[in-house]
């Protein structure tokens, strides 16, 4: 009589033991499942990030290029983020946009001056610059929203304007894309000492960057530094025989200091390389002037050159 209770203990164990197990399993394949219905669809970027690598390549812009591509071999935010930052660093508004209205369920902490910066590079002046005021007037250190109000003056010709707005960006955290244009500003301002800190600020990262080089050339061909400015346009045209304004710039150089044979070759490879173009008829014109220790540079730096559409 007394060992009956520990018999029907013993026996109900196990019985407990499937129960609990069956609740485990269907718990937990209730999460699996809701997990497969809240998980997000992978994001499908690939039309939007083919060209902003393009571009990074094309610049030679290497460290940037293989971070981004290290980031979106799974194409989520983090992707995006790191390719819409790369893409204003290589001045490609449209490509960013087109990123960001791919993935618009992405968010990161300066989304919105990137948007804005992004219209600006784009064309959209107006709405860019609308739009990175008003965050302006929340954050006055806002890097992208500075970048894109300092952009909308260079593309006005209000070169002292845009060099400060852009010095303050680049304080403030923007990237290449901000300090190139305090260089073209600078530049353009005939700082010639402040546009050679700004690109040379650049190539401190992006050693190879080809838009970099060819800036920093121009600015020691303005400072007379014939031995730096020759150096410099040959490593652009070593990574691209048919860059036109190296080539065209270098042929100058050479005529200015009386090496003709030097001039009129780079001459015979500008018509080679761009057939008809007019660049080809204003050298062969400048090389058959005497030579000038001053010659005439081709200020061609940059896509965010070109004025806003």
């Amino acid at each position: 009589m007394g060992s009956a209770p520990a018999t029907t203990s013993t026996n109900a164990l196990p019985r407990d033991q499937a129960r609990f197990g069956l609740l485990l399993a269907a718990v937990a394949a209730c999460l699996i499942a809701a997990l497969l219905v809240t998980r997000p669809k992978p994001l499908t970027l690939g039309g939007q990030l083919r060209p902003i690598a393009r571009s990074l390549d094309a610049r030679q812009r290497r460290h940037q290029a293989q971070l981004v591509r290290a980031l979106c071999k799974h194409q989520d935010c983090a992707c995006v983020e790191a390719a819409a930052h790369a893409g204003l660093d290589v001045d490609a508004g449209r490509e960013v946009l087109g990123l960001l209205t791919a993935a618009k369920t992405c968010s990161f902490p300066d989304l919105a001056g990137v948007r804005a910066e992004a219209l600006v590079r784009a064309g959209s002046g107006e709405e860019g610059r609308s739009q990175a005021s008003a965050l302006l007037k929340k954050n006055d250190r806002d890097a992208h929203a500075l970048s894109a109000v300092g952009l909308a003056a260079y593309q006005e010709g209000t070169w002292p304007v845009a060099a400060e707005l852009m010095d303050r960006a680049v304080k403030a955290g923007a990237g290449d894309g901000a300090r190139e244009l305090l260089g073209l500003a600078r530049y353009s301002m005939n700082d010639l000492a402040g546009a050679r800190s700004a690109f040379q600020g650049i190539l401190a990262a992006e050693p190879h960057d080809l838009d970099a080089t060819y800036n920093l050339a121009l600015v020691a061909q303005k400072q007379d530094r014939y031995g730096e400015a020759r150096k410099l346009y040959l490593t652009v045209l070593r990574a691209n025989p048919k860059h036109r304004q190296a080539r065209y710039n270098l042929a100058l150089l050479a005529h200015s200091i009386g090496a003709q044979e030097e001039a009129q070759h780079n001459l015979a490879l500008l018509e080679q390389a761009a057939p008809g173009d007019p660049m080809v008829q204003r050298l062969r014109e400048a090389l058959a002037r005497p030579p000038d220790r001053k010659g005439q540079v081709l200020t061609l730096g940059s896509k965010a050159a070109t004025p806003a559409r």
